[in-house]
């Protein structure tokens, strides 16, 4: 499912929320069209996920890094067989890119040290930053740079396997939230489906009205609250 459709789907899911309290298809269009600008538009969502897909991809080029040491010495030597291998295995992804433009950057400039600069500057990931200052002291010391790329592997693949561990238990719990919140809105279906009558004073009258009112307010709050609470990142 893509972007585009999952930000439909979730956008329906208010708006017939919106219908059923006001019982209005011009109220269920409102907010379907607020909740979808408001996911199309929400650019901190999207670069966090942008962000989180690159930290995964520079954790599977680490490990080709890696591999390359046991023939190659020089570090940037094993850094360009690396590329070839990680372009061989995973394609020209977003940080298939992003190498072969520092690679490009460093034939132009020949010091060493700007294709690192690049990627770090590019990705802006705490992860990266703190492997690129690591390996270019460890380079300018020479010490093990085998070791250093050892441990940043770990830390990093530690990092990305408790994330995607916390993010299926919330998922879990994001889908019984879901389940436990439709449930009084499909009661009303019911009863509108039924018994419409049962139902007309809560769509007639002041009281009516501010009543479905402060229950779309408390809906829309629990629904941020949850968000917020699910909102867990790995550091």
């Amino acid at each position: 499912m893509s972007k585009a459709q999952k930000y439909l789907l979730y956008s329906a899911f208010y708006g017939f929320f919106g219908y059923m309290l006001y019982q209005s298809i011009i109220v269920s269009l409102i907010v379907f069209l607020i909740v979808f600008i408001y996911h199309k538009t929400n650019k901190k969502k999207a670069i966090k996920e942008q962000k989180k897909t690159l930290l995964i991809q520079f954790c599977d080029f680490l490990h080709c890094l890696s591999s390359q040491f046991t023939s190659h010495t020089h570090f940037f030597n094993g850094f360009l067989e690396a590329c070839h291998m990680y372009e061989m295995l995973y394609g020209n992804n977003k940080f298939g890119v992003i190498l072969q433009k520092a690679l490009t950057i460093e034939k132009v400039n020949g010091d060493g040290v700007s294709y690192l600069l690049y990627i770090k500057d590019t990705m802006l990931i705490d992860d990266v930053t703190d492997f690129v200052d690591s390996t270019l002291i460890v380079i300018s010391m020479g010490n093990n740079v085998i070791k250093n790329i050892a441990s940043t592997t770990s830390l990093i693949q530690k990092k990305v396997q408790t994330g995607q561990q916390i993010e299926v238990i919330i998922a879990k719990k994001k889908t019984e939230q879901k389940l436990i919140t439709a449930i009084p809105f499909i009661i009303i279906l019911l009863f509108t489906l039924t018994s419409s009558d049962y139902l007309t004073i809560l769509y007639q009258g002041v009281v009516g009205r501010g009543a479905m009112t402060l229950a779309f307010i408390l809906f829309i709050a629990q629904q941020l609250l949850g968000q917020k609470i699910g909102n867990v990142e790995v550091s």
